[in-house]
């Protein structure tokens, strides 16, 4: 607030520590994605809860499903000044080893491709393990464009996030990939203007060509 004074011991003088987060553009084939489950507020039982946190309860919400969002954004108050829970020493401790966690299945793999804050993509080793409380996806192929936009692909699931949550993009992406567009794909996709044949239909022009800005027009 304009004029205000700050206490001095509110006041934050260290580095705020990050987690890692990493991309490699490009396309990939034969990966596996995991992504933990909770796995800040599960480090934060590895460490050691706060002093102002009693574990049992922490425990008791880990298991109770929808409370993931919850947590999280418990812990994000270790960095606001003036929260009850604020403890930044704490929360660069937290991130500085969920980093490492990270670096290490990293450093296992033949070829570390994506890592955003709780989930690994890497071409891995035969016999690779992935660690406990993941959900592992075994992924075909994979298009990385960066952090926030990318597509994973098997033949039981397609994971898209970003630009790719559109129909018309995501029809391009398969393309690139060298994956067979269904029909359900173009059906989502004609909504934005595209035929089967992959055409804008008013222009006649192939989508991948069109520029992204006329295609969102389209839309």
């Amino acid at each position: 607030i304009k004029g205000s004074v700050i206490p001095p011991s509110r006041l934050r003088n260290d580095y705020r520590e990050f987690g890692l987060k990493y991309a490699k553009p490009g396309i990939y084939e034969n990966l596996v994605y995991f992504d933990w489950h909770n796995f800040y507020p599960n480090i934060m039982l590895e460490l050691g809860c706060p002093r102002n946190l009693d574990r049992e309860k922490i425990e008791k919400l880990l298991n109770v499903k929808g409370t993931k969002s919850f947590l999280n954004k418990l812990i994000g108050r270790f960095d606001a000044e003036y929260s009850l829970f604020y403890d930044p020493s704490y929360a660069n401790k937290l991130r500085k080893f969920g980093r490492m966690k990270l670096m290490y299945y990293g450093m296992q793999s033949d070829e570390f491709i994506f890592c955003n804050t709780d989930s690994i993509l890497a071409k891995v080793p035969g016999g690779f393990v992935p660690p406990d409380n993941t959900s592992v996806m075994n992924v075909e192929k994979a298009l990385i464009k960066n952090i926030g936009n990318y597509v994973l692909y098997n033949s039981d699931e397609v994971k898209t996030t970003g630009i790719f949550n559109k129909p018309e993009e995501l029809i391009i992406a398969k393309y690139r990939m060298g994956v067979e567009c269904t029909k359900d794909d173009f059906l989502l996709s004609s909504i934005f203007g595209t035929n089967e044949d992959g055409y804008l239909s008013a222009d006649n022009i192939r989508i991948e060509n069109v520029d992204r800005k006329v295609r969102y027009g389209k839309s």
